[in-house]
């Protein structure tokens, strides 16, 4: 309360202007993303989008196999831990249905056909969708560079975090600092970066706002490379941390307090 904030002013002699920084991830609510579920909605659009297609051209429904695609999902889908190499057999089926698939579709598109603008969007989705996938199967690799992780939001991407609960989230992250109680969001992306990068634009965002650099800055290690110590040390700014390099083996108490 205000009782408490003016006994703790009265016993500071001067004001201390202090920026916390730190970045986090935004998770936000989607399906926990994997191959094969990604695979399988890819070929049920395609199949939507192909008969579509087919309606307007005024031409037989190409044969893409719909019911013998359906008991092969459905059977793994049911019990996929029990099936021995079960997931790269039904990656690679899932990957020959949308490779069938698109290539009916761009066989139509050469006729004359079109696609809504939802759909076009879509199915551009779907091909960078089974470039990646049939990269990662043929290379036999997890790691495929601006990963799709979903399809109605193909902007989001995994964020590697390395917490306990959760090494991966899937959202967007965001680069905040904390001054005076206000939280100022200094970078907001969907593909992951380097927060120690953004710490000069903080600092210059703080100055415009208050006149003033910090006098403080609390930041944690990956802040703290030998760029950002100079700028603070140029600039008067206090940033608290240990000290760049390998750690000794023995520190003096009061030297720990100090730094």
């Amino acid at each position: 309360n205000d009782t408490v904030r003016a006994k703790i002013e009265a016993l500071v002699p001067f004001k201390v202007d202090t920026v916390i920084t730190d970045a986090t991830a935004v998770p936000v609510k989607i399906k926990y993303p994997q191959d094969t579920v990604l695979l399988n909605q890819a070929r049920l659009n395609l199949e939507a989008m192909a008969i579509d297609m087919a309606h307007q051209l005024g031409v037989p429904n190409p044969r893409m196999y719909k019911r013998e695609a359906k008991h092969c999902w459905t059977s793994f889908s049911r019990h996929p831990k029990q099936q021995r190499g079960g997931f790269h057999k039904q990656v690679k089926a899932q990957l020959q249905y949308v490779r069938r698939d698109l290539r009916y579709i761009n066989e139509f598109i050469d006729q004359g056909a079109t696609l809504p603008d939802e759909q076009a969007i879509r199915l551009g989705v779907i091909r960078i969708l089974f470039d990646q996938q049939w990269y990662m199967y043929t290379h036999k690799t997890h790691h495929v560079e601006d990963r799709i992780v979903s399809l109605q939001q193909p902007y989001i991407r995994p964020i590697q975090r390395g917490k306990a609960n959760a090494k991966v989230e899937f959202g967007a992250k965001i680069d905040c600092s904390l001054s005076e109680g206000v939280v100022d969001i200094e970078r907001f992306d969907f593909t992951a970066f380097s927060e120690g990068q953004d710490f000069a634009e903080t600092l210059d965002h703080y100055y415009d706002l208050h006149g003033h650099y910090p006098d403080e800055v609390l930041a944690d290690t990956l802040y703290r490379n030998r760029e950002n110590l100079k700028l603070c040390k140029d600039l008067g700014i206090r940033i608290c941390g240990p000290k760049l390099g390998r750690h000794p083996k023995h520190v003096d108490a009061a030297k720990r307090r100090e730094d």
